[in-house]
């Protein structure tokens, strides 16, 4: 079994790292869910962009378009 989870690793990696788009509807749709909870927010609206740098580094730049913050009482009310 360890074999096939190597496997299987190995291939969501190399896809990963193959397809550039792939990876970055990932994050997209990771970045959607996360701020999802916090805000009112259109899928549509959330663009990611990744560029490689001179200095061989991750330029990664996230827009999206909010229409409301979702309070939420729980932070106001717990006590430390």
């Amino acid at each position: 079994m360890n074999k096939i989870n190597t496997r299987l690793n190995n291939v969501l990696t190399t896809d990963k790292q193959n397809n550039p788009k792939y990876m970055k509807e990932i994050i997209r749709s990771d970045i959607f869910f996360l701020i999802n909870n916090y805000f009112d927010i259109d899928y549509e609206s959330v663009v990611v962009n990744i560029e490689v740098n001179e200095f061989r580094k991750f330029d990664i730049t996230i827009n999206m378009v909010g229409d409301r913050p979702k309070f939420m009482n729980t932070i106001s009310s717990s006590k430390y």
